[in-house]
């Protein structure tokens, strides 16, 4: 795994980083699988494709807020 970790925190002030496995980014396999989400727009149609396709947590019977306030 070698991750990059940006010169500049996120929004949230946690530092942001970009991982890899074999040129595969992590990043972007986590949200398409549904287990993270996009911050930035950078992996937005990725998040999209798993939210029509109920993956992973879209996927979970949660409360309709659960992400209500998340950063």
């Amino acid at each position: 795994v070698t991750c990059r970790i940006s010169d500049l925190p996120g929004a949230n002030g946690r530092d942001v980083a970009q991982c890899t496995i074999e040129g595969v980014s992590l990043n972007e396999h986590m949200v398409a699988n549904g287990w993270a989400r996009d911050r930035g727009g950078a992996y937005a149609e990725a998040e999209a494709r798993a939210r029509a396709e109920q993956r992973g947590h879209w996927g979970l019977a949660c409360p309709a807020d659960l992400w209500r306030g998340a950063t």
